[in-house]
């Protein structure tokens, strides 16, 4: 089971962008999971193989993911509720994790204000 802390690549980015999140495994559309409408576990987003979102996720979910190539996922206007931990598998590999932190515009303004008081 994956925590908060083991993940293979980390992705920051704010409130309304747009994150790209690349699966390193050597397959051609791999199945994603990733943060579920619900809180509890990883949500499938995509079948492996086919790159066919699941059509059991919330319409939020699928109108905001997309394909950028047969690897890359991207999570248009992302809020934050897509903070947190997404994986690509496929059959007989080990799956890519990848942490996605979402700042919200109080912690942007809160860094800005820590990067001023040190300069």
């Amino acid at each position: 089971m994956l925590t908060d802390t083991t993940y293979d690549a980390l992705v920051e980015t704010a409130i309304n962008l747009t994150p790209y999140l690349r699966c390193t495994l050597d397959v051609d559309y791999p199945a994603w999971y990733g943060p579920s409408d619900s809180g509890g576990p990883l949500a499938m987003y995509t079948h492996f193989g086919t790159g066919q979102l699941n059509g059991n996720l919330s319409l939020d979910i699928l109108q905001r993911l997309g394909w950028v190539d047969k690897r890359m996922l991207m999570i248009m206007s992302i809020n934050i509720n897509y903070d947190g931990l997404y994986e690509c598998s496929a059959p007989n590999m080990t799956a890519h994790a990848i942490r996605v932190i979402v700042w919200g515009r109080y912690q942007n303004l809160y860094l800005l204000l820590q990067l001023l008081i040190y300069i």
